[in-house]
């Protein structure tokens, strides 16, 4: 009768575990829908994809402040590209823009920073970006609800990623960086 009773307690518990992981005790995924950011994750290569050094940098499609849906796919065959995150309250963010634009100048081989406003209406961030000089000289990119910001890491601002020729992520700074840093991670992705 015990071993009996203990084959029924046995099942009892395997049933109940089997329910739970695979039943109503499994937690699903719920995407959000955003009227304006289509975010899809594509990898690059056949290498993992992720928000790290070493990985495969997630694809994206954003709106440009013109309305024009662009990612970092549109630019295959660069050299290497620098995601830029910023938004008009970033009192270092002016003279980032500045020195990505000096940058770009300087450099024969030619990287491409994408500038990437978090959250901004579009107007303050044009007359953000102008004041800077960078409007005319590379992608301006809005994210109104920061899911590329989060779909590469971001916890901070500014925040940086630079992307090699292969799409994958070389470098990433979190925050304010000299000039001497910029020079050191685009050296990675060229």
């Amino acid at each position: 009768m015990k071993v009996y009773i203990g084959i029924v307690v046995f099942v009892m518990i395997m049933t109940g575990l089997y329910t739970y992981y695979h039943g109503k005790g499994r937690v699903s995924p719920v995407a959000s829908p955003s009227a304006s950011v289509n975010v899809s994750v594509t990898p690059l290569q056949t290498s993992s994809v992720g928000n790290s050094v070493g990985s495969n940098a997630p694809e994206f499609r954003l709106q440009s402040y013109t309305g024009v849906s662009t990612g970092i796919a549109d630019f295959r065959g660069v050299e290497g590209i620098v995601l830029y995150f910023w938004n008009v309250t970033c009192s270092t963010c002016t003279n980032d823009l500045s020195t990505l634009v000096q940058l770009q100048g300087q450099n024969q081989n030619g990287f491409l920073p994408m500038a990437i406003n978090r959250a901004d209406p579009s107007d303050s961030a044009r007359e953000f970006s102008d004041r800077a000089g960078s409007t005319s000289r590379f992608p301006h990119l809005l994210d109104p609800n920061d899911s590329v910001y989060s779909l590469y890491g971001g916890s901070g601002m500014p925040y940086y990623v630079f992307i090699d020729k292969n799409g994958i992520i070389q470098a990433i700074e979190n925050g304010a960086v000299s000039q001497e840093i910029i020079e050191q991670d685009l050296q990675k992705i060229l």
